[in-house]
């Protein structure tokens, strides 16, 4: 997938996992979260610390860096 956030899309490679997996941890459909990704609609900041916390990764700055 190629979000807005390439951190995310290389983090998501790294483990084989995809959008879905991300939806399911933040509690969204699969639609909402690919609108979010794909910057259509705007990631509300409790769903960007629960994406690190799946991720294990806690610079929200750096994780979340636009292209």
């Amino acid at each position: 997938m190629d979000s807005i956030f390439p951190n995310i899309d290389k983090e998501l490679e790294k483990r084989g996992q995809n959008y879905r997996d991300l939806a399911r941890v933040v509690d969204l459909s699969d639609i909402q979260m690919y609108r979010r990704l794909r910057g259509q609609t705007r990631l509300q900041l409790k769903e960007a610390i629960k994406i690190c916390h799946f991720f294990e990764l806690y610079d929200l700055e750096t994780l979340f860096a636009r292209r």
